[in-house]
């Protein structure tokens, strides 16, 4: 650690009792804070002299117990006197001794004690593995263990050193069951590269991370869904080529090393046509879009969910895009070989049968009621559909719809009116709660969700997910998750070699249509080239809503002196007007006032110029008699009118120089003495040589605007 930082020598600490109020622990305690947080060794001692793990030490710590548990389990089996002869897939397999394993998915299987051997199996699939060959075998991991216990390391497995045999049977199952971690891959709007981010709530997510070839260039793609499968990250892209590519499949051991596989869904074939229809279509299938890659955990299978082009919506009236969801069965996990595409039927609330065209499905399975859930986008309409179905190939029907941002109000919690597209389905940690997040395309202003805890029979109104403003992507539950992609997702968020941190993101820009109320965002830029009024909201009428703004801006973009945007509502000083040509195509920052619950802007704003009775503003008819206790708004204009009677400006402060207000009297009497402004004196700052007075009336001051400034140490006014 340095011993003076900016050239001041680092104050010895004390070794008084925690917590100390000394200010030298305190300077000691912030630079060991920054030790802590940025060095590259593993341990730093505190002002007590105790030695304590850096973030780069507990990294490193993690990375070796995990490593030391796949190196004492491999310990487990080579000393066991196994043999391993090979991959269930690459069979059928012949076993001819009870000491020779075979590996499917991942896990070691031996044959059982009272197969009789020599055993062929009966195939090579997950069919014939839960139909026929299951049923003849047992998991090594459990024997393995048993044996053991006798061993050398039997000591280890029973307690010795703080450990137990729960421990041990623990770390065995840690690569089956994570079931308190969330990943997910999303693209940002502008450069479309793909980042990846990991939560354990499933809400708030860690620092994005952007993925990044070999060659170190940015992994790019639309719409990425991710999922860790068969020893493989894959990340699915919408990328189809007429006649020669449907989708392309990113594949990767590590989240490193990227292959980019071209994916044919009609054997070797692909459905992406400018020609050809598919499945009886009435146009040519020449988009396809989003393939969402899922696991069923019901059977462990792997499927693709895709959208095709397969003719005319004309629900609305209009001839729009028709698109169908289909489903295909990953069948070669090495050569990413998929089965053709069948379409997925749903029935609507009205009963009719795939009446909408819909895109961007995904499906989940809820093991509780033994049903697949299902959220898409029905296209055309901004809207999402839940539906529900007993198998993952439909028939699906309908539960219900999310349609909270086809408004701007409370019911959209305030968002901007937008419609919603690219879900993603999963369920929360306590087993009840289930998450529909979606991208609110019309604004491009980050990913919301909704959540259900009886079955979407009811929903909440939208949230944000915790994670900068991305679009269309995939959050993931990480069950099952081995040691390596576990280690591989520590690494990403850690960035290790091989990720890019999003360290920066740059502003984001959101147009508004229509007069609306929101809760802003923070570093986003609303703009409008329209004459609209802007509700602001404050965030805490939201239960729960403790993400508060920063800073955010405000643009009118049009030369036109006669458009303005309105800013109205819990903003400090009331309303708040830009444009009338005063500062047009100009960023007018604001930001969230805790202390009083308001929003504030920067200088740069222009008050609205709604006219204020000089009487109701001052509270009197003479004004700043004996003290000064009114002080005027600068650029504001002040009106008179008979009722008002005469007003006296005795004195005005010493306020900025070029300072100025307005006063206009509204009376047709030309004996209406409407307005006297006293002779200036050394001490109430006003520059007029006497007593000025001015009258109503056509020929004297009604209807004139009477201009006071602030010339010099005086004010003075127009006559």
């Amino acid at each position: 650690m340095a011993d003076k930082y900016l050239g001041i020598p680092l104050p010895t600490p004390t070794k008084n009792a925690v917590p100390s109020t000394d200010i030298r622990d305190h300077l000691f305690a912030g630079a060991k804070l920054d030790e802590e947080a940025t060095s590259g060794q593993d341990i730093y001692i505190d002002r007590l002299g105790r030695a304590h793990l850096t973030n780069t030490g507990r990294n490193n710590k993690f990375a070796a117990e995990m490593q030391a548990m796949v190196d004492r389990f491999n310990a487990f089996i080579e000393r066991s006197g196994y043999q391993v002869i090979g991959d269930y897939e690459d069979g059928p397999l012949t076993i001819t001794e009870y000491n020779q394993l075979v590996r499917y998915q991942d896990e070691l299987w031996k044959i059982t004690a009272d197969t009789d051997i020599t055993f062929t199996t009966a195939g090579n699939t997950a069919e014939s593995w839960e139909s026929s060959d299951k049923a003849h075998f047992v998991s090594v991991g459990d024997g393995a263990l048993r044996q053991n216990l006798g061993s050398g390391d039997g000591a280890w497995l029973s307690g010795y050193r703080n450990s137990t045999v729960g421990d041990e049977l623990d770390s065995l199952q840690f690569s089956k069951y994570i079931p308190d971690i969330y990943y997910g891959a999303f693209f940002e709007n502008t450069t479309t590269a793909i980042n990846v981010v990991a939560s354990h709530d499933g809400i708030t997510f860690s620092d994005p991370v952007r993925l990044t070839t070999g060659s170190g260039s940015l992994l790019r793609g639309r719409d990425p869904s991710i999922i860790f499968y068969g020893g493989k990250w894959l990340i699915a892209t919408t990328a189809n080529t007429p006649g020669s590519v449907d989708l392309i499949i990113y594949s990767s051991p590590d989240l490193v090393n990227w292959s980019a596989n071209n994916i044919k869904l009609n054997g070797d074939s692909a459905i992406c046509s400018s020609v050809n229809s598919w499945d009886g279509g009435t146009v040519p299938a020449s988009l396809l879009w989003a393939g969402e890659l899922i696991i069923d955990h019901k059977t462990g299978k792997l499927h693709l969910i895709i959208s095709i082009l397969i003719g005319v919506d004309t629900t609305k009236g209009n001839s729009d895009r028709m698109f169908g969801i289909y489903i295909s069965e990953l069948t070669d996990i090495d050569n990413l070989t998929f089965s053709v595409p069948s379409r997925i039927s749903v029935v609507d609330n009205d009963g009719t049968t795939n009446k909408y065209s819909r895109i961007d499905a995904t499906i989940a399975y809820n093991d509780i009621n033994s049903r697949y859930l299902m959220a898409v986008k029905r296209e055309n309409y901004g809207i999402i559909d839940i539906f529900q179905s007993n198998s993952i190939a439909g028939v699906f029907s309908y539960i219900n719809s999310i349609t909270a941002l086809q408004t701007t109000g409370a019911s959209g919690s305030y968002y901007r009116k937008s419609s919603i597209e690219a879900p993603t389905l999963y369920r929360m940690k306590d087993g009840v709660t289930w998450v529909v997040a979606f991208d609110p395309n019309d604004t491009f202003d980050g990913i919301l969700y909704v959540s259900s805890s009886d079955g979407f029979t009811t929903m909440t109104t939208p949230k944000r997910l915790g994670m900068p403003p991305f679009r269309h992507g995939s959050v993931v539950p990480g069950f099952g998750l081995s040691p390596q992609a576990i280690k591989n997702l520590e690494d990403c968020r850690n960035g290790i070699n091989g990720y890019t941190p999003l360290a920066q993101l740059p502003l984001n820009f959101v147009k508004l249509t229509e007069s609306c109320s929101i809760i802003p965002r923070s570093d986003t830029v609303y703009w409008t080239d329209s004459d609209i009024t802007v509700t602001l909201v404050a965030p805490t009428v939201i239960a729960g809503n403790m993400s508060y703004p920063r800073r955010f801006y405000f643009c009118l973009r049009t030369n036109s002196r006669l458009i303005k945007m309105r800013v109205t509502g819990a903003v400090a000083g009331g309303v708040w007007d830009i444009g009338w040509g005063v500062n047009n195509d100009r960023l007018i920052e604001f930001f969230y006032e805790t202390l009083s619950s308001v929003y504030r802007s920067e200088a740069m704003g222009a008050v609205s110029y709604v006219q204020t009775r000089l009487k109701a503003d001052t509270g009197t008819n003479s004004i700043n008699e004996n003290n000064v206790t009114w002080a005027p708004r600068h650029a504001k204009t002040y009106v008179i009118v008979d009722g008002d009677g005469p007003m006296t400006i005795h004195a005005l402060p010493d306020m900025p120089v070029g300072t100025y207000f307005n006063i206009v009297i509204q009376s047709g009497l030309g004996t209406f003495q409407a307005l006297l402004l006293k002779a200036g004196t050394n001490t109430n700052h006003l520059g007029m040589p006497t007593d000025w007075v001015y009258n109503g009336g056509g020929s004297n001051y009604d209807g004139k605007i009477i201009r006071i400034e602030k010339g010099s140490d005086r004010w003075f006014a127009t006559r």
